[in-house]
């Protein structure tokens, strides 16, 4: 599983102003990045580097090239000198762990990341949540749904860290409070496809095919080509007895490729 959806800073904001030469190398760094030149770009922000090394920003947008070329370990390097000058950087923290479990596979270190950007901003809704995201794909079911519940405390919109805490329950076997997840998932985002589908397959399993039905028509509605969903979906048709809509849904994903 990758944790890279990173933030990359709109590169041509939110700098000190500096000299002509500095400016330019900004703008030569926006330039290339734009147009997918993210070698030409790293060239750009290291010569603006040379010139200003104490500014935050040009180390994380370093970090976020470096992330482009597939370049991990050099962009944690970056993280940690932006953390070195801004031990107070919550963010810089999470950032870091997200590439060291995701792209390193390093999730220990991962988790201890997150540990201090969580220490720094305990109120860190989405730091919470990527830590519960690490610890759910280590196993650990117990821990991450802790953190998931952290995070929907301090962001009830938090719709993704509502539908990982249903799916750590289903694991842990607590089908009603999976379902009361998924409930507040699709209530944060009526547009979460991946979660109404969760909830119809649940409401499957409880033998409400009506109620499947309707989840998985929301899913077909948001992403037509979805061919688990139609299969889905013709299943629950089917256990209504409604062999002909059944046959439908079935046709109509036996015509695209897997979702």
């Amino acid at each position: 599983m990758k944790y890279l959806a990173l933030l990359i800073l709109a590169l041509s904001l939110a700098w000190t102003a500096g000299g002509q030469d500095e400016a330019y190398w900004l703008a030569q760094t926006a330039r290339d990045y734009s147009n997918g030149s993210y070698s030409f770009a790293l060239d750009d922000i290291d010569n603006y580097l040379e010139m200003n090394s104490s500014d935050v920003n040009g180390w994380n947008t370093k970090a976020n090239i470096l992330i482009k070329m597939k370049r991990y370990r050099e962009a944690v390097e970056c993280f940690d000198q932006v953390i070195a000058m801004d031990r107070s950087n919550a963010k810089a923290w999470n950032d870091k762990g997200l590439i060291q479990a995701g792209a390193l596979e390093e999730p220990e270190e991962g988790v201890e990341s997150l540990d201090r950007a969580l220490e720094i901003d305990p109120n860190y809704a989405h730091g919470w949540y990527n830590r519960g995201l690490i610890l759910e794909n280590m196993g650990r079911y117990d821990e991450s749904l802790e953190s998931f519940a952290r995070a929907t405390e301090l962001d009830p919109s938090l719709a993704k860290a509502w539908f990982h805490q249903g799916r750590v329950l289903e694991v842990l076997g607590d089908s009603d409070a999976a379902a009361k997840a998924f409930d507040q998932a699709v209530k944060a985002d009526p547009d979460y496809a991946e979660a109404w589908n969760e909830k119809g397959l649940m409401l499957m399993n409880a033998n409400d095919y009506e109620g499947a039905v309707e989840c998985f028509d929301r899913v077909t509605q948001l992403e037509p080509e979805n061919k688990d969903a139609w299969n889905n979906k013709g299943s629950a048709l089917q256990a209504l007895k409604r062999g002909q809509e059944a046959m439908e849904a079935f046709s109509k994903a036996g015509k695209m490729p897997a979702f």
